[in-house]
């Protein structure tokens, strides 16, 4: 999480999908599982009531205490160090979901919502951070940065491949895939996913 990102959500201080924690307590689960159930949210620990960053004394046993607990969960929970998500599965409608895109006069396209197109293995606010990101070419090594990834293979072959097989992505060099000046940015159909998604969230 950039330091601009965690200074905004602590502006807007506590609310239905933002807490703030001084310290890992016994309630913690309760808090994840509620937040898993709702809409998500964000949890900060290390952050006063009041808005203010204390800290947390040990970062690596707060860090397995919520991999603890997101693996207990049913259904499991995903954690990053920055982040958790939760999928679920959800049924697809394809009337009522679809939405009308104009294509600069070149008639209507139908374009789902990023939860549908997304590919089953990547979790959806994962791939909205990516695409958020490659809204200009980034390389890899920002990509896995910012999603928490220290595996590069792992990585391309779970993360940025179904994105790319998902036609959400697309590499700047396509016949030199590993070239080292190769960068990622999103298609037409990545960029009008992402910016619905941003107007369903508004």
């Amino acid at each position: 999480m950039k330091r601009k990102h965690l200074m905004d959500l602590m502006a807007l201080g506590e609310g239905f999908t933002t807490e703030f924690k001084r310290a890992s307590t016994s309630n913690l689960r309760r808090e994840i599982c509620a937040f898993a159930n709702a809409t998500g949210g964000v949890i900060l620990i290390g952050v006063t009531d009041k808005g203010k960053i204390v800290g947390v004394a040990d970062h690596n046993r707060l860090k397995s205490e919520v991999q603890a607990i997101a693996r207990s969960a049913e259904p499991r929970i995903e954690v990053s160090e920055h982040w958790f998500t939760v999928s679920f599965p959800r049924p697809i409608v394809q009337d009522e979901s679809l939405a009308s895109v104009e294509t600069g006069g070149l008639g209507t396209v139908s374009v789902q919502s990023l939860s549908q197109v997304c590919p089953k293995s990547v979790p959806t606010d994962l791939a909205e951070m990516i695409m958020q990101a490659s809204t200009s070419p980034v390389d890899m090594l920002t990509l896995m940065a910012l999603a928490g990834h220290t595996n590069r293979t792992r990585f391309r072959k779970t993360i940025l491949q179904p994105l790319i097989d998902a036609d959400l992505m697309e590499l700047t060099i396509p016949d030199k895939p590993r070239s080292s000046k190769q960068r990622y940015r999103l298609t037409e159909l990545g960029q009008e996913l992402l910016k619905r998604q941003g107007k369903e969230q508004s």
